[in-house]
């Protein structure tokens, strides 16, 4: 498909997906930070150390690591 329609379809998939991996971001954050929470308890990790954990995750690069 080619014009108008077709930039517009284009636009509508690029917002969904941002929209989609910015809640993949967010739950997955909120995850460890929960999950941290319930099982470490005084030694959860904080906010900023959970959302690295979920960037690496989702790009798979996972550096062979976790946080302190």
């Amino acid at each position: 498909m080619v014009g108008p329609d077709s930039s517009r379809l284009l636009r509508e998939r690029i917002v969904a997906a941002s929209i989609a991996l910015l809640a993949i971001f967010v739950v997955g954050t909120v995850g460890y930070w929960l999950m941290g929470r319930w099982y470490l308890g005084k030694y959860a990790w904080d906010v900023g150390e959970c959302a690295y954990m979920t960037v690496i995750t989702i790009t798979t690069v996972g550096f062979g690591e976790l946080p302190h």
